[in-house]
Order: structure tokens, then C-alpha cells, then sequence
């Protein structure tokens, strides 16, 4: 307790939530050291008192936001990673781990190199896609490109600058998987090419009817 670090460090530091003469609650921050006294004695104690209520609040609002930003990342069904202008990552989300099948343990390293030198063997064009992302970190465009990826899937990659006070700090890279969409694009395409088939070999067979009757 506080009494027993006094005794054996001579000093105590620490915080704790005290009540004003008001009724209102507040933080503190106090310093308690025991006073040398000229023959070496110990004598009075000193008491150094800060309100460190606004910090408090500061911090708890400060974890109130990072936790639902947290909670968004996770919630969304898109892929995100940001990275700052050195390539040294600085959030993603479980979505993205799944979309790049790359494992938690990769990102340890905190390197945009690691989780592309892991993900790129996925890309049909790997050499284009990777200058593109090299390029685009501390750059202020804003793209959208499709990825193709060797097992048929395509990813859209949506990437945007990031800012801070109107300096380009890092960036944001959204990654959303429209395979099902493509493939259905695909065949509605297909359908739509044999259906203006279909039309042309009956306005065909219609043309030589014609000519058959005019014979």
C-alpha cells in the first residue's frame, strides 16, 4: 500500500479519483515524499497535488473512439489496410486478411513489403499491381482498379490518400471481392451475345422466306 512504499522508497506516486467539497468526483495525480530534516531524520511529509481530470477524459474518449473504429474495421465487408507515407502499416481488418489469405502473423513485421512479398503470387499481372502500390504510397491519387486473381476471383482495390491537417500522412487501400458479379456480368453478356444471335438467324431465315415467295 501506499504506507508501506513510503517506508521502504521514502516517496509515493500514483492517481486515484478523490470528491470534492462540490460532491463532484475528480482524477488526481499526487507525489507524497517524506521531508529530510537537517540531522538526517525524517520529518513532515510533502504533498504535490495535480487535477488530471480533463486528461482522463481526454483518454477515455480517446479509447471510446479507437474501439469503435475498431468495431467499423471489423464490421465492414470490404477489405481495409492503411499504411503511413513509410510503408509501416498502420491498421487493417479481418476482411482483408481473408479477401489476401494472409495470416496475422505476417503483419507482425508492420511492412507493406512482407504482406505483398506473401499476397502478390495471387496476381494474374503481379508485376503491374505491385508498381502500382509502390507508387501510389505518399501519393495524392485517388484509384480504382480491378485485380485479377490466378484462382478466377477479381478484387476491386479502392485506394485514397490519407490526411492530417492537409498533409498526406498515409493511405487507405479498400479491397471488395466481385467475383459473383463479374461471373454474372459475364453471363448476361454471354446470353445477350447468343440472344442477338438468335435474332439475326431469324431475321435471316424471315429474308429468305421472303425471297422464296417472291420466286
Amino acid at each position: 500500500g501506499i504506507r508501506g512504499e513510503l517506508e521502504r522508497n521514502g516517496a509515493w506516486r500514483g492517481e486515484a479519483r478523490v470528491r470534492c467539497r462540490s460532491g463532484a468526483e475528480v482524477h488526481i495525480e499526487a507525489t507524497v515524499k517524506f521531508l529530510q530534516q537537517s540531522d538526517g531524520m525524517r520529518g513532515g511529509q510533502l504533498i504535490v497535488v495535480h487535477d488530471i481530470d480533463a486528461r482522463k477524459r481526454a483518454e477515455n474518449e480517446l479509447r471510446a473512439a479507437l474501439t469503435l473504429h475498431r468495431a467499423t474495421l471489423d464490421s465492414t465487408a470490404e477489405g481495409i489496410l492503411t499504411v503511413n507515407v513509410r510503408g509501416g502499416i498502420t491498421s487493417y481488418n479481418q476482411r482483408f486478411l481473408d479477401i489476401w489469405r494472409v495470416p496475422p502473423d505476417v503483419l507482425t513485421t508492420g511492412r507493406l513489403e512482407s504482406v505483398i512479398e506473401w499476397a502478390s503470387h495471387q496476381l494474374v499481372d503481379r508485376g503491374v499491381t505491385l508498381r502500382a502500390l509502390y507508387r501510389a504510397i505518399g501519393s495524392d491519387a485517388v484509384d480504382a482498379a480491378p485485380l485479377r486473381f490466378s484462382d478466377g476471383r477479381t478484387i476491386e482495390q479502392y485506394s485514397r490518400p490519407q490526411r492530417l491537417d492537409g498533409d498526406i500522412v498515409g493511405r487507405v487501400w479498400c479491397y471488395r471481392d466481385v467475383s459473383d458479379r463479374t461471373r454474372a456480368d459475364a453471363e448476361r453478356r454471354k446470353l445477350e451475345a447468343q440472344f442477338q444471335q438468335v435474332q439475326k438467324l431469324e431475321s435471316l431465315g424471315v429474308l429468305a422466306g421472303g425471297i422464296a415467295h417472291d420466286f
